[in-house]
């Protein structure tokens, strides 16, 4: 994968685990869209590094990702795997991969399918 061209897309992209794996990313040269609901954490992934972040709260959130990685993110760092599940599983790029570190609600396994865009959970 060219790492000049690639996204990475943070959920809840201010705590501890989140803002290293900005790090992280950055260092290995992805684009990296980040989001976070209060200004206080937006601003911490910020200055983190993040290339955009996004309030996860907005209706629109999951249309302005694909507006800038129209063919999805190359990985996902999610916070909040079961809350998230939704909308990551529309925003994983083809072969993507999607990493979770902690859950909250459950999605129904019936709305998902990942086998058609070859992502790894």
């Amino acid at each position: 994968m060219s790492t000049s061209n690639w996204w990475v897309e943070n959920t809840g992209g201010s705590g501890s685990v989140a803002l290293y794996a900005i790090q992280m990313a950055k260092k290995a040269g992805a684009l990296v869209i980040a989001t976070a609901g209060r200004l206080d954490n937006q601003d911490a992934a910020m200055a983190a590094g993040a290339d955009l972040v996004l309030d996860d709260r907005r209706d629109d959130t999951l249309d302005r990702i694909l507006e800038l990685a129209p063919l999805g993110a190359d990985r996902i760092v999610d916070a909040a795997f079961g809350t998230n599940l939704l909308v990551t599983s529309r925003v994983v790029a083809q072969g993507g991969a999607i990493t979770g570190y902690a859950s909250g609600a459950r999605a129904g396994a019936g709305q998902l399918d990942f086998s058609r865009r070859g992502a790894k959970v």
